[in-house]
């Protein structure tokens, strides 16, 4: 499917302010890294040096995910959806099945409810950016020893996790790229990676959002 000229030039703009933006938000973790490594080079304080690896690796886990993400950015197609016809439930669970020892750590579980049949027509590998980034998410803000459901229902695909709701001050910006304004656990959470589903979304023409549940946050998309 050829885009329409205007989408295409929203692509390249979404493109190129998050390349942007990701290379400033590098610059922190190298500078970090930098720092501790002449740490321990120079043996400034010895009985820190676990700290100082401490810091390092995290700051690395920290440019990982980020580079990660800026290669999934990358995937999102500049002109055309290579659309087919696929079982969502079986994507899901593959996906989901990715989570399953991080999950267990936090002592979270998973709970499903995904219709038999669930056959779409989307971008299979864009679609499995937007459901890997959801169910990322999912994790990562679920409460200790809480719980994450998958459903899909109807062509409603949601992913809801118990924890933090998401505030009326950062409804509207966790789409966007680095969000300043936004809390730095939103940022770090949501940012980059709901930045991502935007835009493959967008470009399916499909109706996405998220609801603050009672005890949690859930996550949708809705396909045609």
């Amino acid at each position: 499917m050829i885009l329409p000229l205007n989408l295409q030039r929203e692509l390249n703009d979404a493109r190129d302010a998050f390349t942007s933006a990701a290379a400033h938000e590098l610059k922190t973790p190298i500078t970090i890294i930098n720092n501790q490594c002449e740490c321990i080079i120079k043996n400034v304080s010895p009985e820190k040096n676990g700290e100082y690896v401490s810091t390092i690796y995290n700051q690395n886990r920290h440019m990982s995910a980020l580079t990660n993400k800026l290669l999934q950015f990358n995937r999102i197609r500049k002109e055309t959806l290579n659309k087919s016809e696929f079982d969502i439930k079986t994507l899901a669970l593959e996906e989901a099945e990715k989570y399953s020892s991080l999950a267990e750590e936090k002592g979270v579980t998973f709970d499903y409810d995904l219709q038999e049949n669930a056959k779409i027509k989307a971008d299979r590998d864009l679609i499995a950016l937007v459901i890997d980034n959801f169910l990322s998410n999912a994790v990562k803000n679920a409460d200790e020893n809480g719980a994450i459901r998958v459903t899909f229902y109807k062509k409603r695909f949601a992913v809801y996790n118990d924890g933090k709701r998401i505030s009326d001050e950062d409804k509207g910006k966790i789409w966007e790229v680095f969000s300043k304004n936004a809390d730095n656990d939103i940022i770090q959470s949501h940012g980059m990676g709901l930045a991502i589903c935007k835009k493959i979304l967008e470009l399916h023409s499909f109706k996405y959002g998220f609801i603050n549940k009672l005890a949690g946050v859930e996550f949708y998309f809705e396909v045609k």
